[in-house]
């Protein structure tokens, strides 16, 4: 995929206030006319990146950071989207929410500050181009774990996966993200389907204790 515009895609600088655990939406409306070109049938990676900067009021040092995520697109061929004169099909893309999924924790889900967290979720290699996939699982800005396959052909069967996280949660909202990594036949290195899925958890003092680290049951998948 090719972009007209000689320089990456910015928005502008944005300044908001946060609660603890708040959030707010980031708005940047005059992206929406940018347009990409696709050159050739095949799986197409676009990343994106958001830089901030953050401080806090008893503190006049600013911390920056950025964070980015992997959006990958499957690209048909031009034979499979017939166009008549009249109207055309619209390219269609592969969903990320099809191809990776956490199920647990819930939405919105509730947990101690301090523990751990028991997910599991399903994935779904899009074709059988992607044949050695792995998925992993980290909460907020940690390190990626080994999710453990659960699916029914065993070992390296993420259709159905399980992982206890082991950084402890924070409280106030945390992020629990999962990463599904593919690969092609007889290439270890270079991934050729990257796919993410987040859930977001709230952690709250425990009552009667300091909300110290345990781990939950192993995740049952249905």
């Amino acid at each position: 995929m090719t972009e007209p515009q000689a320089l990456p895609a910015t928005c502008k600088g944005q300044e908001v206030t946060l609660k603890p655990g708040g959030q707010s939406p980031i708005l940047s409306p005059k992206l929406s006319g940018i347009t990409y070109r696709a050159t050739a049938p095949g799986t197409t990676n676009a990343t994106i990146t958001f830089k901030y900067s953050a401080v806090a009021p008893t503190s006049k040092s600013h911390i920056s950071d950025s964070i980015s995520r992997v959006y990958t697109f499957n690209i048909l061929p031009a034979r499979s989207r017939p166009v008549t004169s009249s109207q055309s099909t619209p390219l269609k893309l592969t969903g990320s929410a099809s191809l990776l999924s956490i199920k647990n924790p819930g939405r919105n889900a509730t947990v101690p500050a301090g523990s751990l967290i028991a997910a599991s979720g399903t994935s779904a290699p899009s074709n059988s181009t992607h044949t050695n996939c792995n998925v992993g699982v980290k909460i907020n800005q940690g390190k990626y774990i080994q999710a453990t396959p659960q699916g029914p052909k065993g070992a390296g069967d993420y259709t159905k996966w399980t992982a206890i996280t082991t950084t402890p949660t924070k409280l106030g909202l945390n992020e629990v993200e999962a990463q599904l990594l593919c690969f092609p036949p007889g290439n270890l290195s270079t991934p050729n389907l990257v796919k993410h899925s987040v859930r977001n958890v709230t952690a709250i003092q425990a009552v009667g204790g300091p909300g110290a680290a345990t781990a939950g049951p192993s995740p049952t998948i249905r």
